[in-house]
């Protein structure tokens, strides 16, 4: 059954990206990056949107630059890849595929990745959501479950930020902070918060960095495009496949 994911289904003669996390393959948190590194698009010249290869030390890396149309929240990111993997489109039929080795990764970008101002959001959590507020990564925050550790922004604060989704109610302890479900296309629920008091402030950042798998070419039936597409993406070192969707 093919997935629905936030950004649509697959397209017939396009290649992707794909990295088997989820109960298929390697947890996601192995890869997750905590806390974010933050980014300038422009100093990297890229879009805010889209596929692109940057070279660092020698090796060519695919970075993602997420969409907040298709996922207004990395956690909506995050937790379809934890169930279904990864699958992204090299959008560029023009992209150099030769450029991609065993040794290039998937380096997962959005632009609210980092809080800036982390810190509001933390003191304005009740006593009953600083108990829920776990690191992805089991690091041990300052303002996470154990308390002791540096005091730094986590990835984990992502599931207190949300945007969009169904507002429960409000926690016990606070009038503005709710509960909230994110119900995603391919089938996931989730839950996690929102703060209808706080405006939070981010900064575009790196918050995942994954070994490519492969690249799957969708085949078209209708016709050959997917072979062309087949023939350029064959060019990179990891493997390629041709595949029905």
């Amino acid at each position: 059954m093919t997935v629905e994911r936030e950004c649509g289904r697959r397209k017939k003669g396009k290649a992707y990206f794909t990295v088997a996390t989820g109960p298929g393959g390697v947890p996601i948190e192995w890869f997750l990056i905590d806390p974010p590194v933050p980014v300038s698009l422009e100093e990297m010249n890229i879009r805010p949107r889209g596929v692109f290869l940057i070279e660092r030390e020698g090796v060519h890396h695919v970075y993602d630059v997420i969409g907040e149309g298709d996922y207004p929240n990395v956690a909506d990111f995050i937790e379809e890849a934890r169930e279904h993997g990864i699958s992204r489109m090299a959008k560029s039929i023009s992209l150099d595929f030769s450029k991609i080795t065993s040794d290039s990764r998937l380096i997962i970008i959005h632009r609210r990745a980092l809080i800036t101002n982390w810190q509001e959001l933390v003191d304005a959590m009740p006593p009953e959501e600083r108990w829920l507020a776990r690191c992805p990564r089991m690091l041990d925050h300052k303002h996470s479950f154990f308390g002791r550790g540096p005091d730094e922004p986590c990835l984990g604060l992502v599931w207190h930020d949300l945007r969009k989704g169904v507002d429960v109610e409000p926690l016990a302890e606070s009038e503005s902070r709710m509960r909230v479900t994110r119900q995603l296309r391919c089938g996931v629920e989730y839950h996690g918060f929102r703060d209808l008091g706080l405006q939070t402030e981010h900064q575009y950042a790196i918050f995942g960095s994954f070994p490519l798998g492969q690249i799957e070419v969708i085949i078209d039936p209708d016709d050959e495009t997917h072979l062309e597409m087949f023939e350029q993406a064959s060019a990179a070192g990891i493997s390629v496949r041709l595949v029905e969707e």
